[in-house]
């Protein structure tokens, strides 16, 4: 082999060596950007879950705060009539007051009786209207309506009857209150 085909050889096969190692650097780049990108798009989606579960950390310690508030709430605004718990509240609340409670009468419903069966809508509640007669001197009225504004049920008086009473200085008293429910 001569010197001048020689080095033609040579440089060729040096010329395939350059040509051959930056076909190969331009694929190892190309492959080290995609899964670069793809390591970027996961860390984002990390920081997104992060994020998240960050939000549901603060929504469980808010929900934590106020769970407490729910079972006042069923409390004061339950989901069925609980007619029976209504009329002891009421007889103890005369009771307290000195009055006497003549008689508790909820509104007849024109279907079999269930849990929120004559009710009426008021606003985003349902009311029930009860009907109470009690006895007693106006002084004892006032504490029973103020005790009425304090019991552990959202009430609010409708009407509200005064008649002379049987013996003197009692009055009888008639009044209808609604009771609330959640719809």
């Amino acid at each position: 082999m001569k010197p001048k085909q020689f080095y033609f050889i040579l440089t060729a096969v040096l010329a395939v060596l350059v040509l051959g190692g930056g076909a190969y650097y331009y694929l190892a780049t190309q492959h080290i950007d995609q899964k670069t990108a793809d390591l970027s798009k996961k860390l984002a989606d990390v920081e997104v879950v992060a994020a998240q579960i960050d939000n549901l950390a603060q929504l469980s310690k808010q929900y934590q705060k106020i769970e407490p508030a729910f079972s006042r709430l069923d409390q004061v605004l339950p989901r069925s009539k609980q007619e029976s718990e209504v009329v002891l509240q009421l007889d103890k609340l005369a009771s307290i007051n000195g009055m006497s409670l003549g008689g508790v009468n909820f509104p007849p419903s024109a279907t079999l009786p269930s849990a929120t069966t004559q009710t009426e809508k008021v606003g985003d509640a349902l009311a029930v209207p009860v009907t109470i007669q009690l006895t007693g001197s106006y002084e004892q009225m006032q504490a029973f309506l103020q005790g009425l504004e304090k019991l552990n049920r959202f009430t609010n008086v409708t009407t509200l009857a005064i008649n002379k009473g049987e013996k003197p200085k009692l009055v009888a008293f008639s009044l209808t209150v609604q009771v609330f429910l959640k719809p």
